[in-house]
């Protein structure tokens, strides 16, 4: 070797493996992070009346949909939201009629993001343990670590690389 640092040996995996942990750790955070605050208008809501163009029923345990249009930015806007409550009950009527108005709440900065006041939010979900997530984290690496994995991704460890058959 010319004029390279000499390290010892496994020191060049060590530092990768650090390298990588540190990587996944950082997006586990912002995948974290994003769940947590994702729902929230950007800017602040202001509220608007829209109007129900028409009701989609949902699949069976799933909350219906309902069309509005409305204004904001100057704009006719159309926007998808969901109906509380039809997850549990499927009403011989729909809850909402074409041409009927309903109060929303609309983003300062985004006015294509709309939600309705004290309604489910569209994509929310229950949070999930932290527990859940070190035991899938744990799971994760076990598979990524095991000896199997390893040698179909590049060879066995220690032994020359490009070893396996590839992916």
């Amino acid at each position: 070797m010319k004029g390279g640092i000499r390290v010892p040996a496994g020191t060049g995996r060590l530092v990768y493996g650090a390298v990588i942990g540190l990587i996944a750790a950082g997006g586990l955070f912002a995948i974290v992070e994003l769940g947590r605050e994702g729902g929230k208008l950007p800017g602040g809501g202001v509220p608007v009346m829209g109007t129900v163009v028409v009701e989609h029923p949902g699949l069976s345990g799933t909350l219906d949909m309902i069309e509005v249009t409305y204004e904001a930015g100057g704009r006719l806007r159309h926007a998808r939201l969901p109906v509380e409550g039809t997850a549990e009950r499927r009403p011989a009527e729909p809850v909402f009629e074409p041409g009927d108005n309903v109060a929303l709440l609309v983003s300062r900065d985004d006015p294509e993001r709309v939600v309705r006041p004290g309604g489910p939010q569209t994509g929310a979900s229950p949070s999930v343990p932290g527990g859940f997530l070190a035991a899938g984290g744990v799971v994760l690496l076990a598979v990524l670590l095991s000896p199997a994995v390893r040698q179909r991704l590049g060879g066995k460890a220690g032994g020359e690389p490009g070893g396996g058959r590839g992916i």
